[in-house]
Order: structure tokens, then sequence, then C-alpha cells
């Protein structure tokens, strides 16, 4: 209803002014029989305002509504994200324990193993030691004769294996039996043999 009166008092000076009175009166005129109309599209102003404020509060209210669920979902990703990096984490570390376990546990079969080799090849070392004495034993019961031939029958290494666990003085006499060229043979792999025995040492 203001601006109904505004209009009019705007139209009455317009034609004051110009010193039209039967002017200002058809003004008048016009503007009572529009009055109504006037009213009428104020009312729609009225009423579509009130439709585009009510609009625009449902609008903000929808677009709370989502940036809250937006906000929601943002924080329940960042906490999966923190879950997640929590569970890795501890996975990671019980992987790390479980291969330094195994490890260990490897480690310890292994020396295992190594210290049975070790106790195996001196329990063979004890009967190859056991066995040469035996042999030994056995040729120095044979006669010398029959003790030179059948060692110079045999390979020259294996011969000298069992000459050399002998008695010096026995060895010396079963040579002494055997054919000159097996005896020098004999001789000279055990030379060798010493000598690689004092190459070791230095």
């Amino acid at each position: 209803m203001k601006i109904v009166r505004l209009l009019f008092v705007v139209c009455v000076w317009v034609f004051a002014q110009e010193g039209d009175k039967d002017q200002s009166l058809d003004c008048s005129l016009i503007f009572e029989s529009r009055k109504e109309e006037i009213a009428a599209q104020l009312k729609q102003l009225e009423e579509q305002q009130q439709a585009l404020m009510i609009l625009q509060n449902a609008t903000e209210g929808v677009l709370k509504e989502r940036e809250e669920k937006v906000a929601g979902r943002e924080k329940e990703i960042q906490e999966k994200q923190k879950e997640f990096q929590e569970e890795k984490k501890k996975f990671q570390e019980e992987q790390a324990k479980q291969n330094e376990e195994k490890q260990k546990e490897f480690q310890k079969k292994e020396q295992e193993i190594k210290d049975l080799i070790a106790r195996n090849e001196e329990i063979l070392k004890e009967i190859r030691g056991l066995k040469k004495s035996k042999i030994v034993e056995t040729y120095a019961k044979m006669k010398d004769t029959k003790a030179a031939e059948i060692l110079q029958s045999l390979p020259t290494q294996d011969a000298l294996e069992i000459l050399s666990a002998m008695d010096s003085k026995l060895m010396g006499k079963i040579m002494g039996k055997m054919d000159p060229a097996k005896a020098a043979e004999i001789t000279l792999a055990f030379q060798n043999a010493n000598n690689a025995k004092q190459d070791n040492h230095q």
C-alpha cells in the first residue's frame, strides 16, 4: 500500500508542476481505476517474494543437510583410512616379527645340521681310524714277505696309508721285501705327502 500511495503522490506532483488540474484529476481517476489491479499485482509480487524466501530457506536447508552428510562421510573416510593404516602397520609388524622368528628358527636348524654333519664326520673318522688300525694290525701279524706281496699289489696310495700307520721298523722290513720299483713308488709318494703337510703348516 505504501507503493500505491507513493505512485499517487508522484503522479499528482508531476501534474501540479505543469499546472494542469484537469490532468491531475484524470490521473487520480486513472489511478483509482487501476488501484485494485496494482494491489493485486503487488499482492502477487509479495506472494512470489514469500515463495522465493521459502524456496531459498528450503534450498539452504537442503544444502546444509548435504554439507553435514558430506562432512560426515569425510570424517568416516578419514576414520576408515586411519583404521586401515593402523591395520597395515600392525600386519607389517607381525610379518616382520614372524620373519625374524622364522629366520632364527632357520639359523638354529642350520646350525643343528652343521653340528650333526660335523659329528658324523668325526664318527666316520673314528670308524676309519679303527678300520685302519685293524688292517694295520692284521698286516703287522703277517710275515714280512706275505705282507709285502699283498701291499705291492694295492694302489700306491692305499699301500702308503697302511704302511705309514705302521711302526717305522716294521714298515722298513715289509718294503724291503717288495719289488724295488713298487717300493720306490711308495717312497716317493710318502715324501710328497710329507712335503704337502709341511707346506700346509707353513
